[in-house]
């Protein structure tokens, strides 16, 4: 048993009945194997190694069969096996019927194992005690529910982090409105509810202009908060949320709450986001801190401001960052989930909101085949070959060559083919006709 970790264990009554059983199960992933002694001796054999195992037992059809089951069940319960299961041999099967007997006429063997009473289900360990592997193995896969599709959970927390004026607060404002309205937010669908949105480093003045240019309803169920009290901010947010029972809560800044004297210090910062990760297991709410960036700056979480253990205790990491084209981009870390791929951030002027577009590699694609597009057409009183290709347009040449070839396929550039009396293959870039004007535009 020892040998087979991961197999379910099939536990039978009498050595002539596992070999039986052996035979049956020869094709599947079953360890077979029965107590040493009779049937009412099954205390003396050591179950030990059932532990945090799947254990399946059959009996045979007989009172003595149905006492075995039951102290077989009792004692690898007792050796902590993850699952125990009880096969219930039909009732119109012969007395004293075990596996090794020829089996009744309209049953099959398989579909009884595979319907045997449950007795004990895998359950989730003491947040205190050790778990052994095979029972870690065995507990059910959590569904997870989500207040923002796949990104933002139920009852956990994120980080939004970026540089100055990336719009990190509108971005927050836009999907507060999204929540409140039960629409989409970041490129996913909300979850509809109240939310308390902490603007504790906002202008109100600024804010109310913000969301007339959104536009929402004025009755959404959105509630702002402005000041924070001097001491117990943590108390007042957990007060606020017990009145109004939000499904969002955002907190804006983090540096604002977080009353600790260093905040590079790891041993100071992730036990201070504790009690926050606490109030939103416990209320249901997802609390989304809003943070700045180091100025060094950084990647994949690095370039937040502070400790490492402000990113690591949050369940979700949202950056946005500016380009050097001016642009605004976005991306996210989950613990679990569908992560934000880079993606490009789009402000509307008119309407005050923020929106995800394509991604990052799509829109700097689309850029390198602009400059191609352009190049070319600039030069087409001659040849425009690859190398001159490489040397007019900024850009790594991998890309530029793969451009080039995405624009040959659309029908956008036409390629011609020349060769050197050595015989030496030449290629050549037009604008096809006609298409210039819509590939630029």
């Amino acid at each position: 048993m020892a040998h087979s970790p991961r197999d379910p264990v099939l536990v039978v009554e009498g050595e002539k009945a596992a070999d039986a059983a052996a035979g049956i199960f020869k094709d599947d992933p079953v360890f077979v194997t029965t107590s040493i002694g009779g049937a009412n001796q099954a205390a003396n054999t050591d179950w030990s190694l059932t532990r945090g195992r799947r254990v399946t037992i059959w009996p045979d059809h007989d009172d003595e069969g149905q006492g075995y089951a039951e102290d077989v069940s009792r004692l690898v319960r007792e050796a902590v096996a993850a699952e125990v299961r009880i096969v219930r041999v039909p009732e119109s099967f012969p007395e004293k019927w075990d596996l090794a007997d020829e089996v009744p006429d309209g049953f099959d063997l398989l579909t009884l194992y595979r319907a045997a009473e449950l007795v004990r289900a895998p359950e989730e360990p003491d947040d205190f005690e050790g778990i052994w592997n095979g029972a870690l193995l065995q507990l059910p896969e959590p569904e997870y529910e989500w207040l923002v599709d796949e990104l933002l959970p139920v009852g956990g927390t994120s980080l939004v982090s970026g540089g100055p004026k990336v719009g990190k607060s509108t971005l927050m404002r836009c999907l507060s409105l999204s929540v409140c309205t039960g629409g989409e937010g970041l490129g996913r669908q909300c979850r509809a509810g109240t939310v308390l949105y902490f603007g504790l480093e906002e202008i109100r003045n600024e804010v109310r202009k913000h969301m007339r240019m959104l536009g929402g309803p004025e009755s959404i169920p959105l509630r702002h908060y402005f000041l924070a009290p001097r001491d117990d901010r943590l108390d007042w947010i957990a007060g606020e949320i017990a009145e109004h029972n939000p499904v969002l809560v955002v907190v804006d800044t983090l540096g604002v709450v977080l009353d600790i004297g260093d905040g590079h210090s790891y041993f100071e910062v992730y036990p201070a986001m504790q009690p926050y990760r606490v109030l939103a297991r416990e209320t249901g709410a997802h609390i989304a801190f809003v943070h700045h960036n180091r100025k060094s700056g950084g990647d994949r979480g690095e370039e937040a401001m502070g400790s490492q253990g402000i990113v690591g205790s949050v369940d979700t990491f949202i950056r946005l960052h500016w380009k050097d084209d001016d642009r605004r981009s976005i991306y996210s870390m989950n613990r679990y989930g569908d992560k934000l791929p880079k993606s490009i951030l789009r402000y509307d002027d008119a309407t005050g909101l923020l929106s995800i577009g394509e991604t990052t590699a799509s829109a700097d694609a689309s850029d390198m085949e602009r400059q191609i597009l352009t190049f070319v057409r600039d030069h087409s009183h001659q040849p425009v070959g690859l190398q001159s290709v490489k040397d007019g347009v900024t850009g790594r040449t991998h890309r530029i060559v793969r451009a080039l070839n995405s624009l040959v396929e659309a029908g956008r550039l036409l390629m011609e083919r020349t060769y050197s009396e050595s015989g030496r293959e030449r290629k050549s870039y037009r604008v096809a006709e006609g298409v210039f004007a819509a590939a630029v535009r």
